[in-house]
């Protein structure tokens, strides 16, 4: 894998090509991941299978505003999703945490 790695030339692309790339990148590692954990596994891969899976919604997400030609799920239902995922694993404190962070530098124009 090293080798394809080494070939590619992604600072070649334009900027969205990157963020395509990169959200792909995203959606397929997490989804690969998923095989690692069980889905009744104990606290530690509960954390784990939490993180991954809100990790994998998000890059779903931001698949579905691309150009993906698969239906998306709408924004809010997203939100509702993590926030559900985060509970299961006790990680709401955290979640919350990013989200103000999100929205904070949404409202600077930092996006």
């Amino acid at each position: 894998m090293g080798n394809k790695l080494s070939r590619l030339n992604i600072s070649g692309l334009n900027t969205a090509e990157r963020l395509q790339f990169f959200i792909n990148t995203g959606f397929y590692f997490s989804m690969q991941i998923r095989g690692k954990y069980s889905l009744h596994a104990q606290h530690e891969d509960r954390e784990y299978r939490a993180i991954n899976e809100c990790f994998h919604r998000i890059f779903q997400c931001l698949r579905g505003i691309g150009d993906s030609p698969e239906p998306r799920m709408p924004d809010d239902t997203v939100l509702l999703m993590l926030n559900d995922i985060a509970k299961e694993a006790n990680l709401q404190e955290e979640l919350n945490w990013a989200i103000e962070e999100a929205t904070k530098l949404l409202a600077n124009n930092h996006i």
